[in-house]
């Protein structure tokens, strides 16, 4: 298992330091430091350990090492991570409006908003001329290669936005200096595999280093519910330790969580990190994930069918 690299801690999990103290607002005066920007290999598939500021979604997804999302299909069973590598996907539906990956542009990659998506006019729909309209505006923007956003879609994810803007902590990670969409390859210790990550972004200021991740949910009193089920808690444990293995320091990891529902005319946003447990929690399953990965690749043994567990209810 990976330490933080003090006297005694050859059991703790990486993200787990004395040295993780909170920065506060006025460490974020000093410069960022300029990343060294290494040349992209051509085959993505034969990747080396290392960071990558400059490679595509696309290219991080088709290179070589297990994500943080494969090794959750793992967890689950191996046969549905081989599933998920090969089951084809319908392009049309790849090019429909998904609200998590636009949230994630408009907030994060601004400057990319409006490459990637077409705003559409407001149209009346309860009319025949406005039905009319939008089919005909449809058809006029269907050659570009892009996602079309309805007016009512724009107009939630710009208020997402500006709530984000509004709160002072997500505010104040937003507008820091760092790098958004880096790619971290790095080597397992234990089994040789290699995995990866992307974070959302990453601020290095003097002796702080952060990360900082932008969720959208559904209903913000939910947010517990669904830092658990959808394994957030598996994430901040595998990104904190690639980024541990690049930059041989220990990360801060935020979650930025915006509410897709409105509530007294406003979508709640707020800011939140882990307690000890649940990210040793999250530790334990990481490399739970791993070592049946490796297994199974060694073993060339992917035909494995769990059992199902029947609900509390109905026993």
């Amino acid at each position: 298992m990976l330490n933080s690299g003090t006297g005694n801690d050859a059991d703790v999990p990486v993200f787990w330091s004395a040295a993780m103290i909170t920065p506060s607002f006025d460490d974020f005066d000093a410069p960022a430091p300029a990343p060294v920007k290494p040349a992209l290999p051509v085959a993505t598939k034969d990747i080396k350990p290392g960071i990558y500021y400059d490679m595509s979604n696309e290219q991080y997804h088709g290179a070589n090492g297990i994500s943080c999302s494969g090794l959750k299909h793992v967890l689950e069973c191996e046969a549905d991570y081989i599933w998920s590598k090969q089951c084809p996907q319908d392009p049309e539906a790849l090019r429909t409006f998904d609200i998590g990956t636009a949230f994630h542009c408009i907030l994060l990659e601004h400057d990319q908003y409006d490459r990637r998506y077409i705003i559409a006019p407001e149209f009346n729909r309860r009319s025949n001329q406005g039905k009319a309209d939008e089919a005909a505006f449809l058809a006029e923007v269907a050659h570009e290669n892009k996602i079309v956003l309805s007016h009512e879609d724009n107009k939630q994810l710009q208020m997402m936005r500006e709530s984000c803007y509004a709160h002072p902590a997500i505010r104040w990670l937003l507008e820091a200096d760092g790098t958004a969409e880096a790619s971290i390859f790095w080597r397992d210790h234990e089994t040789g595999e290699i995995l990866k990550i992307r974070p959302d972004k990453f601020i290095q200021i003097n002796d702080h280093h952060i990360i900082l991740d932008a969720k959208s949910i559904g209903q913000f009193d939910q947010m517990e519910n669904q830092v658990e089920r959808m394994g957030y808690h598996i994430q901040d444990a595998m990104y904190s330790d690639g980024y541990s293995q690049q930059f041989d320091a220990i990360p801060d990891f935020y979650f930025a969580f915006c509410s897709t529902t409105m509530s007294c005319g406003r979508y709640p946003a707020t800011c939140r990190q882990l307690p000890y447990d649940w990210k040793s929690a999250g530790h334990q399953l990481y490399r739970d994930a791993l070592h049946k990965y490796h297994a199974a690749k060694r073993d060339s043994d992917w035909l494995k069918i769990p059992e199902l567990t029947r609900p509390r209810w109905a026993k």
